[in-house]
C-alpha cells in the first residue's frame, strides 16, 4: 500500500484537490465567532481526541468553540479532556445557542450525529463534515453534510 500525499490527494466526491478543499474550510473558519464541534455516536478516542484538537486551535486563534455530544463519555477518556471543552449537551439546548458553524469529525454519515442530527441541518445553518473514512452506502459515496 502507497502512501499518498496531500497535494495529490482528491476529494472522493468531487474530484477537486484536498488542498482546495482544506484551504476552504480553512478559510471560513478563520471567520467564525463561535463554532461547535462533534463527531458520531458512541465517541471513541478518534472522535473526542480530533474534535478536542479543533476546539483547543480555534480557541487559541480567538474563537468561541466547544465540542457537544450527547452520549454519555467513555470513562476511559474522561480524565484525558482539558477542563471545558467538552460539553454534554441535549439536542434542544444545542438548537437554542447562536452557533456561525457546526462541524462533524471523524463521519461523513448523517445517520451517525444521533439526535444531533436536526440541529445541524436546520435551515440555514452552516456546516461542515471533515472525515478520514471513505463510507459507502448503498454502493455511493456518502457526502451529505
Amino acid at each position: 500500500m502507497s502512501v499518498q500525499s496531500i497535494e495529490s490527494s482528491r476529494d472522493a466526491l468531487s474530484g477537486r484537490p484536498a488542498t482546495e478543499i482544506l484551504s476552504e474550510m480553512s478559510d471560513a473558519l478563520r471567520d467564525v465567532k463561535s463554532c461547535v464541534v462533534t463527531a458520531h455516536i458512541a465517541p471513541d478516542g478518534d472522535a473526542l481526541g480530533s474534535c478536542v484538537g479543533l476546539v483547543l486551535g480555534l480557541r487559541q486563534i480567538g474563537k468561541a468553540a466547544t465540542a457537544v455530544f450527547t452520549d454519555e463519555l467513555p470513562d476511559r477518556y474522561r480524565e484525558l479532556l482539558p477542563h471545558g471543552v467538552v460539553e454534554r449537551v441535549t439536542p434542544e439546548e444545542l438548537a437554542k445557542r447562536s452557533v456561525d458553524w457546526f462541524v462533524v469529525l471523524d463521519t461523513s454519515e448523517p445517520e451517525r450525529i444521533g439526535t444531533l442530527q436536526p440541529v445541524f441541518f436546520a435551515d440555514g445553518v452552516k456546516r461542515m463534515c471533515l472525515d478520514h473514512h471513505q463510507t459507502y452506502k448503498s454502493g455511493r459515496y456518502q457526502h451529505e453534510l
